[in-house]
């Protein structure tokens, strides 16, 4: 997400109560929606920044670094599990994870958000879903950024979208659905590569890419259309087709895949750091 300030915004990604979705949060840390904020004071240039960025590239050494501190198991514990509470909006847990969440630099930045109501009462429909993102991105969309702005709002400020779903099941792949975005998908492809040939990634084999498709597959209805409705970019990284036991008592954290856990933890984590530019 990009300031015009420095007072960055929320940025958010959501995590449902079914196992293989919360996964999303363990695999990432600081993840979900992609946001930089680089500041412009004083005009609207900062709003088409996000068009020219470049991210850098890691030394070797450095990822190597990085990934050797990555402990899933310990993210697991310490990250995911204590915000897998009763949380709805006022409540005590509701506080708590607003608190773990929190954290921003002045001038670029990553935010967590997690977006409840996305399924129906009764029929899925535009009425009847999503209902969460739904008052996000119009909340932001009414919200000037800066104060007091008469032309740019908070959705402005959002470099990247990503929204994360389903990331959890051995054998993923994650096509590109979007693009205006497919520079962003094509270094997820990048990074997954050099990972493999750096030894880094655990049970993968290139016959078997999370990030390979070359093909733009169908859009999948999900938290992300609000935003996208409203100009937003979007990283969307579900994997097509769903897991088999998506929707199913089976869904559950005994089916999940923790080497592809690690692997796109991983990915995530080089991505991040490169957008970020840290």
């Amino acid at each position: 997400m990009r300031n015009a300030v420095s007072d960055p915004i929320h940025m958010e990604s959501r995590m449902k109560s079914r196992a293989m979705t919360a996964c999303l949060v363990g695999i990432l840390y600081l993840s979900g929606l992609l946001s930089l904020v680089t500041g412009q004071n004083g005009n609207t240039q900062w709003t088409t920044e996000k068009s020219s960025h470049r991210p850098l590239v890691l030394r070797t050494a450095d990822v190597r670094r990085v990934l050797s501190q990555t402990d899933i198991s310990q993210m697991w514990k310490m990250d995911l599990k204590p915000i897998l509470i009763e949380r709805f909006s006022g409540s005590p847990g509701n506080y708590a994870v607003r608190q773990k969440s929190s954290g921003s630099k002045p001038d670029l930045s990553l935010r967590l958000i997690f977006f409840d109501g996305e399924e129906a009462f009764h029929y899925w429909s535009p009425y009847d879903s999503l209902y969460g993102s739904q008052h996000l991105a119009q909340k932001m969309e009414n919200t000037p950024h800066p104060p007091n702005s008469e032309s740019t709002n908070q959705l402005h400020g959002i470099d990247l979208l990503i929204l994360l779903d389903l990331i959890g099941a051995a054998n993923a792949s994650f096509p590109n659905y979007f693009q205006n975005t497919i520079r962003w998908y094509n270094r997820l492809q990048a990074i997954e590569r050099r990972l493999h040939n750096l030894g880094l990634l655990n049970n993968h084999s290139t016959e078997t890419l999370y990030f390979a498709s070359s093909l733009r597959a169908r859009q999948v209805e999900d938290d992300h259309v609000p935003f996208l409705q409203r100009g937003v970019p979007v990283l969307h990284l579900i994997p097509s087709p769903f897991p088999n036991i998506w929707h199913t008592m089976d869904d559950n954290e005994e089916n999940l895949d923790f080497s592809t856990i690690n692997n796109i933890n991983k990915i995530i984590q080089v991505f991040i750091l490169e957008y970020l530019n840290i």
